[in-house]
């Protein structure tokens, strides 16, 4: 990992004591809702190829 990602870690890491910005929760939830936007978007585009290969 580049230093200036690792310093940035560390803060975002730090934060939730350190400066009382709930930095981390924020990251997390933005975690948990890119993961599902792409198991999402996989399942949709999965489904859609299955439909157009089951007409066609």
């Amino acid at each position: 990992m580049l230093p200036q990602l690792k310093m940035i870690y560390d803060i975002i890491n730090a934060s939730d004591d350190g400066f009382g910005l709930p930095i981390k929760g924020i990251v997390s939830k933005l975690k948990k809702i890119i993961l599902l936007g792409v198991i999402l978007s996989i399942s949709v585009g999965v489904g859609i190829g299955y439909l157009i290969f089951e007409v066609v």
